[in-house]
């Protein structure tokens, strides 16, 4: 494992409690991608290449979309907030080695991506 990912979450209720928590992950490599989704459009997005495992996934969509979604095994999910999967919970992909991004909303979609992968 040549590189390295640091992260950190933190959700914290107002008035309340918060979880946080931080770590690093290992990777063969990584890309990330920015990609445009043209407004009520489309946009195919590999994962990298084939037969590799994914291990960090985090997709950013901008601020105030509303008609953003991906798709996997023909599950529509709404891509309303930031999605961070690490490790294990990658697998809620299904394997996916590509997600197909769709746009409902009138303007083009600016969304970034991180992927980490194993190589073997």
């Amino acid at each position: 494992m040549a590189e390295k990912l640091l992260w950190t979450v933190g959700v914290q209720a107002v008035g309340g409690p918060q979880l946080a928590a931080a770590s690093a992950l290992d990777v063969d490599a990584y890309d990330k991608l920015a990609i445009t989704v043209p407004a009520n459009g489309t946009a195919d997005v590999a994962l990298g290449p084939a037969g590799v495992a994914v291990t960090c996934l985090v997709i950013v969509p901008p601020a105030g979309a509303t008609g953003l979604s991906y798709e996997i095994d023909g599950n529509a999910i709404t891509l309303d907030a930031p999605l961070v999967l690490l490790g294990g919970a990658v697998a809620l992909t299904g394997g996916a080695e590509t997600l197909t991004f769709t746009n409902a909303d009138a303007a083009d979609a600016a969304v970034g991506i991180l992927v980490g992968r194993d190589a073997s």
